[in-house]
């Protein structure tokens, strides 16, 4: 992918958004798709953000794309976790394929550890 490509891809003025990742704001595309609550079925954001009330849910699957050279530090790794917009994710993929990092990741009640219980012993 050519650097200005990549520089469209990501733009807040064409596809991007603002976002806040590991504490930094970054400019990236936000892919979410499934998510499962409970007692209820699967369901598709259709790749927009989910509303307020979405983040209720138990689980949900985003992609996040951005570029490198926007992220300081070194890029996380599959099964490490984020914060991604306050919100604890596990890594299910990580790439970087010409300076774009595409990270797969999910906010699976099951990867995320669980909150102690002030009731158990």
């Amino acid at each position: 992918m050519l650097a200005q490509d990549l520089n469209i891809f990501v733009n807040v003025d064409e596809f991007g958004e603002m976002v806040k990742l590991d504490g930094q704001d970054i400019s990236a595309v936000v892919n979410y798709s499934t998510a499962e609550s409970s007692g209820e079925s699967p369901g598709n954001f259709m790749g927009k953000k989910p509303k307020l009330h979405a983040y209720n849910l138990l689980n949900y699957n985003l992609t996040i794309y951005f570029k490198a050279c926007d992220y300081e530090g070194r890029i996380p790794r599959q099964s490490e976790f984020v914060q991604y917009e306050g919100r604890r994710l596990k890594v299910l993929e990580s790439i970087v394929i010409e300076g774009l990092v595409r990270l797969k990741c999910t906010t699976d009640a099951m990867n995320t550890p669980k909150k102690p219980n002030v009731f158990e012993g």
